[in-house]
């Protein structure tokens, strides 16, 4: 099936002591988070979609959620719409996500986009890891989000 990498931002809101965007954003500066407008990302999938015959994009931001819960959701309902508009209907998309972001609705809403999988950033879950790694995030944080997804039926893989 044609599949084709795509970015809908750069950047993350978070500040764990392993990633590479922390550094880059000191040496660079503005934004931490830069995204494109839902209408730009829309576009290009139209494109690729209707032009190209691509059926799966992988969507290879850093997170691909926002800070906000409610303005992650809306970001993701518009995408959809203009999917929908743009006549993209047999697709399939693939995104990155912090196990902070992901809760059922959220999950939800992502499914109505044709998610069909997630790479969580899980990278350890051991304490002592978790601490190093500087994800200010539990164990628990680190592990549901595992069962969420797995009982929406999506594919999750993750880095250990």
């Amino acid at each position: 099936m044609p599949i084709c990498d795509m970015l809908s931002s750069r950047g993350c809101f978070a500040n764990c002591h392993f990633c590479s965007i922390s550094a880059w954003h000191k040496r660079m500066g503005g934004p931490r988070l830069r995204q494109r407008s839902v209408e730009d990302v829309a576009a290009e999938m139209a494109y690729l979609y209707h032009r190209l015959g691509v059926r799966l994009f992988n969507f290879h931001d850093d997170n691909f959620f926002l800070p906000s819960r409610a303005a992650s959701i809306a970001r993701f309902e518009a995408m959809g719409r203009r999917m929908r508009e743009a006549g993209i209907r047999r697709a399939g998309v693939q995104i990155k996500a912090r196990p902070d972001s992901v809760d059922r609705e959220t999950v939800a809403v992502l499914k109505e986009l044709a998610c069909f999988r997630v790479f969580l950033g899980v990278e350890s879950n051991a304490v002592a890891g978790l601490k190093a790694l500087g994800r200010g995030l539990s164990r628990e944080q680190t592990a549901r989000p595992l069962d969420i997804l797995l009982e929406a039926d999506l594919h999750v893989t993750f880095n250990c």
